[in-house]
């Protein structure tokens, strides 16, 4: 549990990435993050991939966008 801990202290943002850097399977560490969790070590978060509908307009990729729809 503790490699698991340590993993996502280092920056793991994913079961995956904590699996690859602990050597552990995808169930051991879902299941170390689970007692993680239950203990008050770790706080589950729900991590967003991509743009808002709306869009932010803070990244290169939204003033591509924006300068595409200018033209």
């Amino acid at each position: 549990m503790s490699a698991v801990l340590d993993a996502y202290r280092a920056g793991a943002v994913t079961h995956a990435e904590a699996s690859r850097v602990t050597g552990l399977s995808l169930d051991m560490v879902s299941a170390a993050v689970d007692h993680l969790v239950r203990l008050g070590l770790l706080e589950r978060t729900v991590v967003t991939l991509g743009c808002p509908s709306a869009g932010c307009g803070s990244c290169a990729l939204a003033c591509t966008a924006s300068d595409q729809r200018r033209e």
